[in-house]
This record gives C-alpha cells, sequence and structure tokens, in this order.
C-alpha cells in the first residue's frame, strides 16, 4: 500500500485518519505546531489538513523534499503562494492535490454549465465552529460556483449579518447575483442547499464518501491534477477579490 503521512489533527483531520488508515499504510501523524520535515521521506503521500496560515510552509516542504501533497481547503491564504506552490510542483513533477470534495457530490453530476442570473448557497448546521466562516464555508462555494458558470470578477459586495457564527451577504459576480446565507449555530438543522435560478439542489444523501473517492483516485495517480490547480489558483483570487470587499465594508 501507499506510504502516506498526516499534519494536522483536528476535526478534519481525524477525519482523514479514517480514510488513510483504510486506503494506505499511515506513517506518522503530526500537527501544524510540532511537525518536523525529516520523517517526510518515509512517506509516498503528505495530507496536509491544518489552519490555512501553515498549509504554504508545509507543503513547500513536501514538494521540496520530493512529497507528493493534498492539502485541504482553503489552499493558501494569497494567490502568490498558491502559484508558487504549484509552479515548484510541476518544476518537480510533484503530484499536488487541493481537496475540491463537493464536486464528487451526486448532487451536482446533473448540473448544466449555463448562464443563470440568480445563485444563492444556503448551508445551515450546528458546529464545528473552530475556524472562520470564510474558510470553512465560503471555500467549497466558490470552487462550485466557479465549476458552473466560470471565473467572474466580484463587485458591489453587501453584507446583511456579518458575525463569527452567522453570514448573510450578496455580490455580483458578472452579471449574475450571489447570495450566502450561512448559519452553524443552527440547532437541529443541517442543510446545504444550492439555488440555480429556480432550480433547488439539496445535498442531503449522507450515504456517499467522496473524500474517499478523492483520495483514493490522489494515491493511484488517477485523477486530473492540472485541472484541479487551475480552479484552485481561480477560487484562491476569487477569495481574495471577495476578503477586499468585505475590508471595505
Amino acid at each position: 500500500m501507499t506510504k502516506t503521512g498526516l499534519i494536522g489533527y483536528g476535526y478534519w483531520g481525524k477525519i482523514m485518519e479514517s480514510k488513510l488508515l483504510t486506503l494506505s499504510n499511515l506513517q506518522f501523524i503530526q500537527t501544524s505546531s510540532t511537525y518536523y520535515p525529516e520523517v517526510f521521506n518515509t512517506a509516498d503521500w503528505v495530507f496536509i489538513a491544518t489552519p490555512v496560515e501553515s498549509h504554504y510552509t508545509i507543503a513547500k516542504d513536501c514538494i521540496s523534499k520530493g512529497i507528493n501533497v493534498f492539502v485541504e481547503k482553503p489552499f493558501c491564504s494569497t494567490f502568490s503562494e498558491a502559484q508558487e506552490l504549484i509552479t515548484l510542483a510541476n518544476e518537480k513533477g510533484i503530484s499536488l492535490y487541493v481537496d475540491n470534495v463537493f464536486l464528487l457530490r451526486s448532487e451536482l453530476a446533473n448540473v448544466k454549465k449555463q448562464q443563470y442570473k440568480t445563485i444563492k448557497f444556503y448551508w445551515h448546521k450546528n458546529g464545528p465552529a473552530n475556524g472562520s466562516l470564510i474558510n470553512d464555508l465560503l471555500y467549497h462555494d466558490l470552487y462550485i460556483l466557479i465549476t458552473i458558470v466560470g471565473y467572474k470578477s466580484v463587485n458591489s459586495l453587501q453584507y446583511i449579518t456579518n458575525t463569527k457564527d452567522v453570514l448573510i451577504f450578496t455580490f455580483n459576480y458578472g452579471d449574475l447575483k450571489i447570495e450566502i446565507d450561512y448559519n452553524r449555530v443552527s440547532p437541529g438543522e443541517k442543510k446545504k442547499i444550492l439555488y440555480l435560478d429556480n432550480i433547488i439542489i439539496n445535498f442531503a444523501n449522507n450515504t456517499e464518501d467522496p473524500l474517499k473517492t478523492i483520495i483514493e483516485r490522489c494515491l493511484l495517480q488517477e485523477i486530473d491534477f492540472e485541472s484541479n490547480h487551475i480552479l484552485n489558483l481561480q477560487t484562491v483570487a476569487l477569495m481574495e477579490n471577495i476578503t477586499q470587499y468585505m475590508r471595505l465594508n
């Protein structure tokens, strides 16, 4: 079996551990505060599930040592960091993948890539509340948005609610109106819904395991790494665009 290492052992790190124990020979588990690259060469792949602020440094250490890397979202804190890592991985012939887990959901399989007028992302649940809503939830919806309608510019962002656990805002995305409605302190409710004009897509299938599928395909080198790089560069750029507007508001 492919030898792997895991860096990050919080909420999502423990979930990744359960997949890696099934799909690979897990050699080590470290954290962002205690990791040491000296053991990286015991693995063929290193999986990074640490806070986004540490992704760039850890991923660069892996790539520099010739180790394939799987990075949890968000990819990096800045576009320049993301671009540098992809360039370095390509130069060294290293496989680098960023987790776009929702793209493997069956609910999106039949979504038509066309122009819409209004798209709304609704995501209500009860925890976890370890990081920011932007990093925890928005990154997912931005790569879904880009996949459906392409990469466009952001303007006219307006807040409705902006707290640690509730975030509601709108923005124009090219000619589209985008609505974001997040709440992670909603007891008894766990819903992720995508509205494409009058089309309602409810992510309600709890029997799938897209994370396991993505990890398995990466380990077998049966995934489109180049498309993943392009999509995540665009997603990081869009995140930067939106956060710049948020700072202005």
